[in-house]
């Protein structure tokens, strides 16, 4: 009986020193990915980085571009406000000047020009 505690104590020392190397290499294992995931996450932080530094001027570009842009979105409605008027004044100054015209035709009795530029004849 003493030779078989013998091997079970031998079996069992064995068997712990077997999980022992198991555990050993699992952890080597272990480090050399976490090695090598370090390596990757460094090169995509210094191509963020290089990324940052070659957009950052391009966003100040466009900042000021955006604020023109602004300024005459926000203009657009006056001037076209403005151009409506300004087709109006000249619509009434047209219809003036052929009423004027028209007057002096009567008065001369000549026909000069058309009063309304739609009856002229091809």
């Amino acid at each position: 009986m003493a030779i078989s505690l013998e091997s079970s104590a031998a079996a069992v020392s064995n068997d712990h020193e077997v999980r022992l190397a198991q555990l050993i290499s699992d952890v080597d294992t272990i480090k050399d990915q976490m090695t090598k995931v370090a390596v990757v996450l460094k090169h995509l932080s210094e191509g963020m980085a290089e990324q940052r530094s070659k957009s950052d001027p391009q966003v100040g570009e466009i900042g000021p571009i955006l604020q023109a842009m602004k300024v005459h979105v926000d203009s657009f409605p006056h001037a076209l406000r403005e151009a409506r008027r300004s087709d109006v004044a000249t619509q009434k100054a047209l219809e003036k000047l052929a009423g004027r015209v028209a007057d002096l035709e009567s008065r001369l009795g000549t026909i000069c020009i058309p009063a309304n530029p739609s009856q002229v004849k091809s």
